[in-house]
């Protein structure tokens, strides 16, 4: 499912969605981290976080950043980064609202692209694995994908690996 290069030495920057620092999504992705050899690791607890909803101002259109610095941290890393990791729950077959909050406020390059035809982060081939985990048997990761897909391309992604593992009780 991965090939070997994922796994060298690198720059990583993870975007959790769980509540639950013990919990499955925490547990299936120490699991994966295990595959990479010394990587330099930004993690951001979204629950922590508590990323400010984008309230639609315009703002990062006319400007190129947001008017809240609360993600600015974020932001700096996305630009050194290599590889992104998006670790939740499903909740109600989406990613639980504090991360939703941090998507939305990815809005900052939709508006970069579309409005001034510019790229924020430099033209890196970087990859993006979603790791998931989930209750119910049925597989949603088509339902993930329509919700997350055209956001992480925005993010100068090449890759996009969905691994969503259902029933887990790790």
């Amino acid at each position: 499912m991965y090939s070997k290069e994922n796994f060298l030495s690198k720059k990583i920057l993870i975007l959790f969605g769980s509540a639950n620092k013990k919990g499955s999504t925490s547990k299936m992705l120490c699991k994966f981290l295990n595959k990479f050899k010394n990587p330099t690791i930004k993690f951001v607890s979204a629950y922590e976080k508590r990323v400010e909803p984008c309230i639609g101002c315009d703002f990062c259109k006319e400007n190129l950043k947001c008017i809240f610095r609360d993600m600015d941290d974020i932001y700096e890393f996305l630009k050194e980064s290599d590889v992104i990791i998006f670790a939740f729950p499903i909740y109600n077959f989406s990613f639980p609202a504090p991360l939703k909050a941090i998507f939305d406020r990815f809005q900052i390059y939709y508006n970069a692209k579309v409005f001034h035809k510019i790229n924020l982060l430099e033209n890196k081939m970087r990859k993006c694995f979603v790791l998931t985990v989930q209750d119910s048997k049925e597989d949603i990761t088509e339902i993930l994908r329509a919700q997350t897909e055209h956001t992480i391309k925005l993010l100068g992604v090449s890759n996009i690996i969905y691994d969503n593992r259902r029933n887990t009780d790790f």
